[in-house]
């Protein structure tokens, strides 16, 4: 990969160059688009399906054909073989990590002509770094964002007062790394010492976007550009203070990798990606929690 999206993931609808489709709706041709999706889970495809003769509904002329296939690395060796044979997938879907080395070798449309004559886009009021995230280093919009997602840090209010601590929200510049060790060692609860906590003190999903964090809050970023890095230095003081921090809050006596155990509430802390994050909170919601769950500030590194 020659790109890596920090702090921000987009999972995306990306128009690949190989067919002009624009023109061939203007002219209201009967024709057929392929949409492959990168996994093959049934209740998305279902939606996606739905969505599909919705659209077909509103323009007769135009069929979408679903295909599905694997995704990760699997799912970008599955497109170039598709595009050396020569039927590469008008539209397709995945995150932005996956998009370097086909918008490097300028597969993809420049979406920026198109959208920027239709007013919705306008309308729409897209954040910014969302459209940066989909903006290639040539300027080009490559794809259009359909999620914006972030890390974030949430916590267990009932854990945290239980251990006789005042929320991070209310700690202002006092909220920082040591008061959050302090806080995962002190909500642990290991009651047989057996090693393996009943009670977590954090929950962590190991990823370099989650770990770069700390990095930046440390002071330091590894790659010498957000966008098609050309090298990187791990060895940098933040850096490595920042991963340090994040193998402590994961030392298997005091963190877990289950969000499950977050979400069940077994753990003060959780920092993870919102997306998958928020899709345990509307399960919350929907079957009723009396935990309360709340969302943080980060932690100020040593760089402030």
């Amino acid at each position: 990969m020659k790109s890596h999206q920090f702090m921000v993931a987009l999972l995306c609808l990306v128009t690949l160059v190989c067919i002009g489709c624009f023109t061939t709706f203007a002219a209201e041709k009967n024709i057929t688009l392929t949409h492959y999706k990168f996994n093959s889970r049934a209740e998305q495809v279902a939606i996606l399906q739905q969505l599909a003769d919705e659209f077909h509904e509103q323009y007769p002329h135009i069929t979408i054909n679903i295909i599905t296939g694997p995704e990760g690395p699997e799912y970008e060796d599955k497109v170039k073989v598709m595009l050396v044979g020569g039927q590469p997938p008008d539209i397709t879907e995945f995150y932005t990590s996956l998009a370097s080395s086909l918008a490097d070798a300028g597969q993809f449309l420049d979406l920026r002509p198109y959208v920027e004559k239709d007013p919705r886009w306008r309308e729409a009021n897209i954040s910014v770094p969302a459209v940066q995230g989909s903006t290639w280093t040539d300027g080009s919009l490559i794809m259009m964002p359909s999620v914006l997602g972030a890390n974030i840090l949430a916590y267990n209010g009932d854990l945290i007062s239980q251990a006789g601590f005042a929320f991070p929200n209310d700690m202002g510049n006092g909220w920082n790394w040591d008061a959050m060790m302090n806080m995962v060692r002190k909500v642990v609860k290991d009651e047989d010492g057996n090693g393996t906590p009943e009670v977590w003190g954090n929950m962590g999903r190991v990823t370099l976007t989650r770990i770069l964090t700390f990095m930046i809050g440390a002071g330091d970023n590894p790659f010498d550009g957000v966008y098609s890095p050309k090298s990187a230095n791990f060895l940098k003081p933040g850096v490595v203070a920042g991963a340090r921090f994040a193998a402590e809050l994961l030392d298997p006596a005091l963190g877990t990798t289950n969000y499950n155990n977050f979400i069940n509430g077994k753990a003060g802390f959780c920092w993870i990606g919102i997306f998958p994050f928020s899709v345990e909170l509307a399960r919350i919601r929907l079957e009723s929690s009396q935990i309360d769950f709340r969302v943080s500030p980060w932690p100020l590194g040593p760089a402030g």
